[in-house]
């Protein structure tokens, strides 16, 4: 057995809900990684142990809309929305598109004024949250729509504009975190989303597609900004998808098992 001061044995955290559900991420041959496993004990860094914490401990309510079917009628009722919006009124197509095709968070995307995103091909933001530039290019079909519907606008209008002043400046400020939470959780609920939302919906949409698009994991990791590669699958709801579609073609029944049928 490895030094108790570099690895910790799985079974010593028996009684960690979070961690025996976090052992069975490992189970799964593609998630192994550097997981040790000899005479069948599985072994974890402890570095391991805490990226498996953080994902599912911070954003294992918070889920991707992974159906494409389902994602095409979010934008349905975002555009049903903004034909009858009122003037000022943020439009809920803008925060889609944006939020599923740039891979920022709210806190970041709430700050881009109008001159920031229309004609230009990379999004450039210094993160909040990092304190590092981002700069993400925007997919030519993303910028189309992006520009049609900044068009007529002000350049220096924060894009997701509130109706509320800065008593300071008196200036109208961005939308606040909790009302772009509201607005996508509205538009998820109508969807028929029973999954949980929140403003991490968007980003991690985003990486959940992206992925299953080009299988790229290296690439998205520096997009996302993640330390490790099994952070981000965690992250992006992959490692949970991939433990429900090998339980669902798994069966025991009277101590045999039971090879479920094709």
């Amino acid at each position: 057995m490895e030094p108790a001061r570099r690895h910790q044995r799985a079974g010593e955290f028996g009684r960690d809900k979070v961690v025996r559900r976090a052992i069975f991420i490992y189970i799964n041959p593609v998630m192994c990684g550097n997981a040790g496993n000899r005479h069948g004990v599985l072994y974890f860094s402890a570095c391991e142990i805490d990226i498996i914490l953080k994902g599912e401990n911070t954003m294992e309510t918070v889920q991707p809309i992974r159906d494409l079917d389902v994602l095409n009628k979010c934008y349905e009722i975002a555009r049903d929305h903004d034909r009858y919006r009122k003037t000022g009124e943020v439009s809920w197509e803008l925060l889609l598109m944006v939020g599923f095709n740039t891979s920022l968070r709210v806190s970041d995307l709430r700050r881009f004024k109008v001159e920031d995103l229309k004609g230009k091909d990379y999004a450039l933001i210094r993160a909040k949250k990092t304190g590092k530039e981002a700069r993400v290019l925007i997919n030519p079909s993303a910028r189309r729509e992006i520009n049609r519907l900044l068009a007529g606008r002000r350049g220096d209008e924060y894009i997701f504009q509130s109706r509320q002043r800065d008593a300071v400046t008196h200036k109208y400020r961005p939308i606040s975190r909790q009302r772009a939470y509201q607005i996508i959780n509205t538009i998820a609920r109508e969807a028929g989303i029973q999954d949980r939302i929140g403003c991490h919906t968007l980003r991690k949409t985003f990486g959940y597609h992206y992925y299953k698009m080009t299988g790229d994991v290296v690439s998205l990791q520096r997009i996302l900004c993640h330390s490790y590669q099994r952070e981000t699958l965690v992250y992006i709801g992959v490692v949970q998808e991939n433990i429900d579609e090998s339980l669902m073609k798994f069966n025991m029944l009277a101590g045999r098992r039971i090879k479920k049928e094709a």
